[in-house]
């Protein structure tokens, strides 16, 4: 899978160069907060089942068509959540409990339908690499035996769909749904529901 990141990475770039070489590079930076539903199971329910979710965009308009009604954008993100568990889950007698965590790191191709009724309008598709971390914190299972850290990466598809309003010259909102597709034989643990997030946040272009 590393291969295939890397490969998909130089694509992106080549296809990209000659837009970027046609016009200025003018980054937009965009920080978003939201929720996730997290690793836990719906067994354990005194612990949490979603978490904060804090990403860092930066995005650069590739380019526009007719008068910039409709604008091609491409993106690099990094996002970060935790659940923030730090002690064994009470209403289980006989599991061990786990705190998990992720650090993404992905890319997007998007357009956005500026000039769409009432709200600006646009669709995305992207390829993440995720670290997942499972971190034992207590308890045990049915045979008595305790847990054990451990990690692993999970690759990912991704769709989404976003409204971006301006508010003053430079700053616009941005609110985003996101579905997930897990490539990996991993991809067991992130069940539908766990699939979606859910993002408002801000976006800055540093240059006029």
């Amino acid at each position: 899978m590393n291969a295939i990141f890397t490969k998909l990475t130089i694509v992106l770039l080549a296809l990209l160069t000659p837009a970027l070489r046609a016009q200025r590079f003018a980054p937009i930076v965009a920080v978003k907060l939201g929720a996730v539903r997290n690793l836990q199971e719906r067994s354990f329910k005194d612990l949490p089942h979603y978490s904060f979710y804090p990403e860092l965009q930066l995005e650069h308009k590739l380019f526009g068509l007719e008068h910039d009604s409709l604008i091609f954008f491409s993106a690099i993100y990094g996002s970060f959540w935790d659940d923030g568990i730090d002690k064994a889950s009470s209403g289980c007698r006989d599991c061990d409990t786990y705190s998990t965590s992720e650090q993404t790191l992905g890319m997007r191709i998007g357009i956005l339908l500026a000039k769409f009724p009432f709200l600006p309008l646009g669709f995305y598709a992207g390829y993440a690499q995720r670290h997942i971390s499972f971190e034992y914190v207590g308890g045990t299972s049915i045979n008595g035996a305790s847990g054990y850290d451990f990690k692993f990466k999970l690759h990912t598809l991704e769709a989404g769909v976003l409204v971006k309003p301006q508010l003053f010259q430079r700053w616009h909102l941005v609110g985003e749904v996101q579905r997930l597709f897990p490539l990996d034989h991993h991809r067991h643990l992130i069940l539908p529901s766990r699939r979606w997030i859910f993002k408002l946040g801000l976006a800055f272009a540093l240059i006029k």
